[in-house]
C-alpha cells in the first residue's frame, strides 16, 4: 500500500456535487449568492485578480507562494509500460523529447517542468484555468519538441481554434485539433475549475474576493492615517449664525466635504464660506477606533481557506505553535497540494498519451517531509498486520539491511532443525535394532 493508497487517492473518482453552489450558472448568481455587486466578481478576469489580489495582496501572494512551494518537493516519474526511465533516452528516441520536457531545461522557453507545474497552479488560482502548448507536436513525437504555457488573459477561445492577443503584437491562431500522421492531436490543453455558463474557468478567489478587497481597503486606510497623523481631517461646526442653513445649502456643504474626505485625500484642507462662528476641530482616533487587525485577521483566514491554505500557517498570533504548523502542512499536502497535483498528473498524462500511448507518470512523495507523520502511520499499519515476519524481514520493510547474524542465526536453526529431524530419524531407526526386547523377539 503506498502513500496515495492510504490516502484514499487511487479509489475511483467520484463526483462531487457543489450543495451550495449547485444551481449557479453566472457570475451575477454567484455575486448574489456572496451578497455582493456582480461588478465585484470577474471568473475570468486574471488581470484584476492578479493586480488587486497576488499583487497587492499580501495574504493571497502567502498562500500562493505556499503551494506553489510544496508542490516542486515530490518528485516527477517517467514509467514506460512497467519500466522507470531513469536515464535520458537516445536522442532517436520518441520519448527523448518528453524526457526534456519532464527533466530538462527547455531550449525555447528557459524554464523547467517544475515551473510550469507552479505557472499552471497560478493560473488556476488566479483565473481558475489553465492552458499548456505544444508548439510542434511532430517534432515532440520524432524527440526534438518543448512545452510551454499561455497566459489566460491572453487567450480567447474560438469554436475551432485559439486567438493569443499580446500586447503590440500581431493576433496568433492555434487550431484546436492538427494531425501528426495518423494521430490527432490537440496542441492546447485547457483545464478550468469550473465553467460560470461558458467555457471558461472560475477564479478561486471569487468566493473571498469581499475579504480581499477588505483587506486592502484596510491596508490603504491605515496608511493614510499614519501618513495624516493617524486622524481624521477635521470636525466643522456652527452655530447657524450669520448663515441661513437650507436644505439647498446644508446639500452643497455636505457634498463638498463628501468630495474632499476619504483616505486619498488625507492632509487636504477645505475651504469654504461659512458663518462668522464657524469652527474647525481637529479630531483624532483612540485604539480601538483604528483597530482593523480582527476585522484583517478575519479576512485573510477567508483567504486562505477559498485557496486552500490552512489559516495557521499565515503567521498569527496564537496559531503558530510547533505542532500546530506541522499539521497544517501535512492538512496542506493531504487537503490541497496532493489532490491539485494528482489532478494536474492525471490531465497531462492523458494529453501526452495522444502522442506516447505507452507512457504513464507518477509522483514520488518520499522526499516530502511534511508528510513523515502520514508514512509513519502507514509503516506502523503494515507492521501490525505483518506480524508473521522475520525480524530480517521487518528490517527490509522499513527500509534497513538485514542484520548478518540474523542471517546466520536464522541458517542455523535451519540447519539444526533439519539435522535434528534427520537424526531423531537415524536414532528412531539404530534403538529398534539394538531393542533388547525386538532382539529376544527374533532369537525367541
Amino acid at each position: 500500500m503506498g502513500i496515495l493508497d492510504y490516502l484514499g487517492f487511487n479509489k475511483p473518482d467520484e463526483k462531487r456535487a457543489l450543495s451550495n453552489f449547485g444551481s449557479i450558472t453566472t457570475a451575477a448568481q454567484l455575486a448574489e449568492a456572496l451578497e455582493l455587486n456582480s461588478s465585484d466578481i470577474d471568473t475570468a478576469d486574471y488581470k484584476k485578480n492578479l493586480e488587486q489580489g497576488y499583487i497587492v495582496n499580501s495574504y493571497v501572494a502567502a498562500c500562493i507562494n505556499k503551494k506553489t512551494t510544496a508542490a516542486k518537493e515530490p518528485v516527477w516519474e517517467l514509467w514506460v509500460k512497467d519500466r522507470h526511465i531513469t536515464k535520458k533516452p537516445p536522442v532517436t528516441s520518441p520519448y527523448h523529447s518528453l524526457w526534456n520536457i519532464l527533466f530538462e531545461k527547455h531550449f525555447y522557453t528557459g524554464c523547467y517542468w517544475d515551473d510550469i507545474v507552479e505557472q499552471s497552479i497560478i493560473y488556476n488560482d488566479l483565473a481558475g484555468e489553465y492552458f499548456l502548448y505544444c508548439p510542434d507536436a511532430a517534432a515532440a513525437k520524432r524527440g526534438n519538441g518543448y512545452l510551454t504555457y499561455l497566459e489566460p488573459n491572453e487567450v480567447e477561445i474560438k469554436p475551432s481554434l485559439y486567438e493569443i492577443k499580446k500586447p503590440n503584437k500581431p493576433v496568433k491562431t492555434i487550431s484546436k485539433e492538427i494531425k501528426v500522421g495518423e494521430i490527432t492531436f490537440e496542441p492546447v490543453l485547457h483545464k478550468f475549475n469550473w465553467a460560470a455558463g461558458s467555457n471558461r474557468g472560475i477564479s478561486r478567489l471569487s468566493s473571498a474576493w469581499a475579504s480581499v478587497k477588505i483587506t486592502n481597503s484596510g491596508s490603504k486606510w491605515n496608511y493614510n492615517l499614519l501618513k495624516n497623523g493617524a486622524r481624521p481631517s477635521f470636525l466643522m461646526m456652527f452655530d447657524g449664525t450669520g448663515l441661513d442653513m437650507t436644505a439647498e445649502k446644508y446639500a452643497k456643504i455636505k457634498n463638498s466635504v463628501g468630495t474632499f474626505s476619504g483616505s486619498d485625500n488625507t492632509g487636504k484642507a477645505l475651504v469654504m464660506q461659512a458663518g462668522p462662528n464657524t469652527k474647525v476641530v481637529e479630531l483624532g482616533l483612540n485604539s480601538k477606533d483604528m483597530d482593523f487587525s480582527m476585522l484583517e485577521e478575519i479576512s485573510a483566514k477567508r483567504i486562505a481557506l477559498a485557496l486552500g491554505v490552512p489559516p495557521v500557517l499565515l503567521g498569527f498570533k496564537g496559531d503558530s505553535t510547533y505542532s500546530n504548523i506541522d499539521t497544517a502542512y501535512e492538512t496542506l499536502y493531504t487537503q490541497t497540494v496532493m489532490p491539485e497535483l494528482e489532478a494536474f498528473r492525471t490531465q497531462v498524462e492523458g494529453w501526452f498519451r495522444t502522442l506516447w500511448p505507452d507512457i504513464s507518470l507518477k509522483i514520488n512523495y518520499d522526499n516530502v517531509m511534511a508528510l513523515n507523520a502520514v508514512r509513519n502511520k502507514e509503516l506502523d499499519y503494515k507492521l501490525k498486520m505483518a506480524n508473521f515476519l522475520t525480524r530480517n524481514e521487518m528490517r527490509e520493510l522499513l527500509g534497513y539491511e538485514p542484520e548478518e547474524d540474523n542471517i546466520n542465526n536464522t541458517n542455523n536453526e535451519t540447519t539444526n532443525e533439519t539435522t535434528s529431524e534427520d537424526s531423531g530419524d537415524i536414532m528412531e531407526d539404530n534403538g529398534n535394532e539394538n531393542d533388547p526386547s525386538t532382539t529376544g523377539t527374533e532369537n525367541d
